[in-house]
């Protein structure tokens, strides 16, 4: 139950990219799911273990700071109004388009993640 909060806010994040490919799978084109590899790794014999993931689309992390900051606005405007029970929803909303672009951008910077060290046995 103390997980709810974060796990609505998420969800809410996450809305776009599921909207999208939905829209993507209504539509008379063909679509297909092209998996990348993860550490750049395209032939044999190139070491991964020193290379960084990067993914993530940054557009998406900017549309998505976008409708966190209409969030910010909308906070703002239902506190000038006083419409305290909306509250805690629209908070919710904009933390959760705030956290997913955030990872987003830094899945597409590399920014935080360091390379990938395999133990020796």
């Amino acid at each position: 139950m103390k997980n709810l909060p974060m796990m609505i806010s998420v969800g809410v994040g996450m809305c776009l990219s599921n909207a999208k490919a939905v829209l993507q799978g209504l539509t008379s084109r063909s679509f297909e799911f092209r998996r990348t590899p993860k550490y750049s790794v395209t032939e044999r014999g190139v070491n991964w273990k020193k290379k960084l993931y990067r993914g993530g689309n940054p557009l998406a992390a900017l549309i998505e700071m976008a409708f966190a900051l209409y969030f910010v606005v909308a906070l703002s405007a239902a506190f000038i109004l006083k419409q305290w029970v909306s509250l805690p929803f629209i908070a919710l909303f904009g933390f959760g388009y705030a956290y997913v672009a955030f990872l987003t951008a830094m899945h597409g910077l590399g920014g935080w993640q360091k390379p990938a060290v395999v133990p020796t046995v």
